[in-house]
């Protein structure tokens, strides 16, 4: 008859061979609708220009502010003010990764890979400035999530990396005027 001792080791090898490759728990289903993402720069100098480049595009002739806001609706996005943006994300989107908040269409391409509560992905884009985004994502409930990223741009002037962190929030299931 076997001790209990060797018993207990048998017992606690069989549980942890079980579990060692048992898959992650499944990440929340988040909900397709209108979502506000609030992304902040970590470097106070980055958040100032984007700052400014907000006051002078709220003090911009009509026809550029026009043509700025059409840029956005047909990425299916639009300014909420300040550091956010509203989303609209269906379930193909949110399917695809456009939870992280990349630019839609053929320039950008993002990889995302499932994790224990959250996600980490990538996405690349090639136009029209390069840049490449390394992040996680860490989901909360159905209606909340949160973000961290680095992101790499390449211009004619060098290479500048920024990171940043954000919280998104679902807020409505139909998307408005941002609807498609």
């Amino acid at each position: 008859m076997p001790s209990c001792r060797r018993l207990a080791v048998a017992a606690a090898a069989l549980f942890l061979a079980c579990t060692a490759h048992a898959a992650p728990p499944p990440t929340p289903t988040l909900k397709p609708g209108l979502w506000l993402l609030r992304m902040q720069p970590d470097d106070p100098a980055v958040a100032a220009r984007l700052r400014e480049l907000q006051a002078r595009l709220k003090d911009a002739p009509p026809q550029l502010r026009q043509l700025a806001e059409s840029m956005l609706q047909q990425q299916g996005a639009a300014w909420a003010g300040g550091d956010s943006v509203h989303l609209c994300l269906g379930a193909a989107d949110l399917a695809g990764g456009g939870w992280t908040g990349a630019p839609r269409g053929g320039a950008c391409t993002t990889t995302v890979t499932p994790g224990a509560g959250g996600a980490r992905f990538h996405t690349r884009c090639t136009a029209p400035v390069p840049s490449d985004t390394e992040g996680e994502a860490r989901f909360l409930d159905a209606e909340h999530y949160t973000l961290g990223t680095t992101t790499t741009v390449t211009t004619g002037s060098g290479t500048r990396t920024v990171r940043a962190s954000g919280q998104a929030s679902w807020l409505s299931a139909g998307c408005g005027e941002l609807g498609r």
